[in-house]
């Protein structure tokens, strides 16, 4: 009787053993596939996964917290937003338009993405806005209605001597470039930056050096700098530049 006893549990275990091995090799194959198509199809340009990837669009650890697998799929594979691309620069919604993959690949990518455990060192937070300041609006671009900072920032633009390197509205130096229609080519966070960290020239063609060209780093406080962009973004294109 023990001898019978023994040999049941010694077969119990060994099938309990087999059942793990299986579930645990289907969970490698998904793995592996998973972060395959990922690279293959370009998801890591743009997405932090597992220790690697960029920071264009949000890191996909712990995404189950925020979307379920058919969220993901969905993402993965519904249609394009019936929207025109535009022929110069793409708006935000053009160029957050996700890339498509095929239903087959999608589910093994959906998956995969859904049993990515969270990484608890990244600060999840929405968009709302900001990405108003962070792209340049290309051919959308319309310029900002006058309001009494721009009016305030335009003071500052000839009063501080930008208007020396730069034009606008017809008017200023031809040292740097001009600013009309600025808010096409550049974002408001961009223009921000230059204004507070200046820019150089390359010289020699060797490295990154001031030259008396360079347009220095400014002093001015955050809220000067924010009355000149709000100024520069009010500026239109002119037929003639």
């Amino acid at each position: 009787m023990n001898k019978r006893l023994g040999i049941q549990i010694g077969l119990a275990f060994l099938l309990v053993g087999f059942g793990q091995t299986g579930t645990s090799g289907k969970e490698v194959d998904l793995k592996a596939r998973g972060q395959t198509l990922m690279e293959e199809k370009g998801c890591l340009n743009c997405h932090y996964v597992q220790g690697d990837g960029g920071f264009i669009a949000p890191p996909l650890n712990g995404i189950s917290k925020y979307r379920s697998e058919a969220d993901i799929l969905k993402m993965l594979t519904g249609p394009r937003p019936a929207k025109k691309v535009s022929e110069s620069y793409p708006s935000p919604e053009e160029l957050m338009s996700h890339v498509r993959l095929d239903e087959a690949d999608a589910k093994v990518v959906a998956a995969y993405l859904i049993g990515l455990p969270a990484d608890e060192s990244f600060e999840m937070k929405g968009h709302d806005n900001e990405w108003k300041d962070i792209f340049p609006q290309g051919s959308q671009f319309k310029p900002h209605k006058v309001s009494k900072s721009s009016r305030e920032g335009r003071k500052l633009f000839y009063k501080k001597g930008c208007i020396a390197c730069h034009s606008t509205e017809g008017r200023g130096g031809r040292i740097g470039p001009s600013l009309n229609g600025i808010g096409a080519t550049r974002s408001k966070a961009f223009i921000e930056q230059r204004i507070n960290s200046g820019a150089v020239i390359m010289k020699s063609g060797a490295a990154y050096q001031p030259t008396s060209y360079s347009m220095p780093p400014s002093s001015l406080p955050k809220k000067d700098v924010k009355r000149l962009s709000e100024y520069l973004l009010t500026l239109p294109s002119l037929p003639t530049e």
